[in-house]
């Protein structure tokens, strides 16, 4: 089957001829709210996206009733991308959800994700509730280690201390901090967002991301920025184009790139839940705006060598 590949309305895609590597979407079948794979290579268009990393939504689809293991989205995700033939390889990783906290119980849970993969499940994302330091997700994170996975965190303000914690004692295992460490934006979209003024929050963020750069096992995925939950509201009532949305990016990505290095960093789509934020094409040409003044090596970490290498996608 051919993937459905159609401009975009609205921008027309800048630097068409950059390779990107998206590293961080979802893909769902969920009764009236369906985002699958001809879904997403539509919102694509014409940016060369050459691979995406599929990274699970197992609360949206237990809420849903849609799935009930695990496992199941990772063979979903597999199955769904291989009907299409296009030139982006979607799902060329996949990370699943497996929950640490359940200890050695988790080996099951991984075993199945790599039964269901195709030879594509690449790591996991713990669950928002995780302890890293409770014994229990200790002992389940040695499964990570026997396994060689990536592992993927949602987090915020203190666990983050938790996490540089988590990163060192496993130096080996690649971390990916998802969406800037859920930063909290408090400035609408025009306002100046000078990196000198911003409140005690962002502040905090600041001396994490300090902190946490000091591990180079962790990485870091910038996007995200078009959740309700980092405040931002752009899908109220207006959403920015890719000259204002690189202006709201630079700060933020900015800051994470001084501290990580390009080489730990990666941009990601967060599609589609931050579609109702901006579009595909939009958040892309922002990220190539903004990302102008890094050179040609820098620049290819960012949109794929940092993903591809961290995904083991190459």
């Amino acid at each position: 089957m051919e993937g459905k590949r159609t401009k975009e309305i609205g921008e027309a895609v800048i630097e068409p001829e950059l390779r990107i590597c998206d590293a961080h979407h979802h893909l769902w079948d969920i009764a009236g709210d369906p985002y699958m794979t001809q879904d997403l290579l539509r919102d694509i268009g014409r940016q060369k996206v050459v691979k995406t990393v599929c990274v699970e939504a197992w609360a949206r689809a237990q809420r849903s009733g849609w799935l009930k293991e695990p496992a199941e989205e990772t063979a979903f995700a597999a199955a769904d991308s291989a009907k299409y033939k296009s030139d982006t390889q979607v799902a060329a990783g996949i990370v699943g959800f497996a929950d640490l906290m359940e200890g050695d119980g988790v080996a099951r849970v991984i075993e199945a994700h790599f039964a269901a993969g195709r030879g594509r499940f690449r790591g996991i994302r713990v669950s928002l509730g995780s302890r890293f330091n409770d014994p229990k997700f200790i002992e389940g994170f040695k499964y990570v280690l026997e396994y060689d996975l990536t592992v993927d965190v949602s987090v915020h303000s203190q666990q983050l201390l938790e996490l540089k914690a988590l990163a060192s004692r496993y130096p080996k295992v690649p971390i990916v901090i998802n969406h800037l460490g859920m930063v909290t934006l408090r400035h609408p979209p025009g306002h100046s967002h000078a990196t000198d003024n911003v409140d005690e929050k962002v502040r905090s963020w600041k001396i994490m991301v300090d902190s946490l750069a000091e591990c180079p096992n962790l990485f870091m995925k910038l996007g995200g920025l078009g959740m309700d939950m980092m405040g931002a509201g752009w899908n109220k009532p207006t959403k920015p184009n890719s000259l204002e949305l690189a202006a709201i990016m630079k700060p933020w990505f900015t800051y994470c790139i001084e501290k990580f290095g390009p080489e730990r960093c990666m941009f990601e789509s967060n599609f589609p839940v931050d579609k109702r934020s901006f579009p595909y094409t939009v958040y892309w040409n922002a990220a190539k705006r903004f990302s102008k003044a890094y050179s040609r090596s820098e620049r290819d970490a960012l949109f794929f060598g940092t993903a591809a290498k961290v995904y083991r996608l190459e």
